[in-house]
């Protein structure tokens, strides 16, 4: 018997927090991880999210319509989608033995709820749903209704949830769950090896730029448009994610410009490290990126130049309300940001911010939540045998 945890290859945030959530069970429990069940169940499905991926390389504007189109499906089309991934459903819950069932996605919820409460399997197998969306709105999906638990990361999802008609003693408010390594803060001996490895110069501002998983194309132009227009005081690091043309581009402009202070590289596994020496992040919206930011201590500087997606909306009352960062529309409004954090102490007060928030991970709270269910039913089942 374990832990099964499904999610969804749309993106990276979904799986990243399916592996922070069975890297905590593997100290305690038996877990397996099906990054890509959303992909599998249907061969459309991958096609689907092969589409969506490389439209977040090519335009976030193009990858923003397309979540659209899907948010407002009907229920007609939810109901052939559901007769389509039957099959696959059924092969998934009968064959495996779980002891629960977790989904990070919202892609799938209503499909699994529909399918374990139609075949009786509601009662054996608890399902849940962690909410990997932190701001109003959130993807339709994971408010579906039927779900043992649902975890969330602050009282404004909650609030959704129980719009939704979902059960307040169904919710748990726990946090958000991130990797233990962005929750811990390096030693000086620690940041100046970090400063070492990439060439920067302890002493001078770092500002970090992410372009997400994918590497959106427009991070160049980004580039482009504030480093001639700003003489950097800070040292720049550029991200470019999965995206191998970004990374060719981003280094060639750079070297055919002779544009100092400013390190460019792939995708990497240590984000923490650049997160604990860098004095802001200039990212995407995304959740995931956001509370790495926020647990590593990091202001925010979020990028809206090609709007929002639907689910990512609620950044801009999010910063507003805890003043931990900026949202910018164009790159002008980006110099004016970057002018700002090059006066005195605003870094700091923004750092400081972060701080008064008392953020926690919710990793350890939402496994433990889960096993202690699962010990009770185990102990019922006993003493009924």
């Amino acid at each position: 018997m374990s832990i099964s945890i499904i999610s969804a290859s749309t993106g990276n945030g979904h799986n990243a927090v399916m592996n922070t959530l069975a890297e905590a069970f593997k100290k305690e429990y038996a877990v397996k991880c099906y990054p890509s069940f959303y992909e599998d169940l249907l061969p459309s499905n991958r096609t689907l999210s092969n589409f969506y991926n490389l439209l977040q390389k090519a335009s976030i504007a193009l990858c923003k319509k397309y979540t659209e189109l899907a948010i407002f499906e009907g229920k007609e089309t939810q109901n052939r989608l559901y007769e389509s991934c039957y099959d696959a459903l059924d092969a998934f819950v009968r064959k495996e033995e779980h002891d629960a069932i977790i989904s990070t996605t919202p892609l799938l919820n209503r499909f699994m709820i529909r399918y374990l409460k139609e075949n009786s399997f509601s009662e054996k197998i608890p399902f849940y749903i962690v909410v990997t969306d932190p701001y109003y709105p959130i993807y339709p999906g994971f408010e579906e209704m039927g779900a043992t638990r649902y975890f969330c990361a602050n009282d404004v999802v909650k609030s959704i949830l129980l719009d939704a008609g979902v059960e307040a003693d169904k919710i748990n408010v726990f946090g958000y769950p991130i990797a233990d390594k962005f929750c811990r803060m390096p030693s000086e001996n620690e940041k100046m090896n970090i400063y070492k490895e990439y060439g920067l110069k302890d002493g001078k501002p770092v500002l970090l730029m992410n372009s997400g998983a994918q590497g959106s194309f427009h991070y160049l132009n980004i580039i482009k448009a504030i480093a001639p227009k700003y003489r950097l005081n800070f040292q720049l690091i550029v991200i470019c994610g999965k995206n191998k043309g970004l990374f060719r581009a981003t280094q060639l402009y750079c070297h055919k410009n002779g544009i100092e202070n400013i390190v460019v590289l792939p995708y990497i596994n240590n984000m923490e490290e650049l997160l604990y020496i860098s004095d802001a992040c200039i990212t995407k919206a995304g959740a995931n990126m956001v509370y790495e930011c926020l647990l590593a201590c990091t202001p925010l500087i979020i990028d809206s130049t090609e709007g929002l997606l639907y689910q990512e909306q609620g950044i801009v009352q999010f910063l507003k309300k805890y003043s931990i960062g900026y949202v910018f529309e164009d790159t002008e409004a980006l110099n004016n940001i970057l002018h700002a954090l090059d006066s005195d102490g605003l870094t700091e007060q923004l750092k400081r911010n972060i701080g008064a928030m008392h953020l926690v991970n919710g990793t350890e709270k939402i496994v433990n939540s889960i096993l202690n269910d699962i010990s009770v039913s185990n102990t019922a089942n006993e003493v009924k045998g």
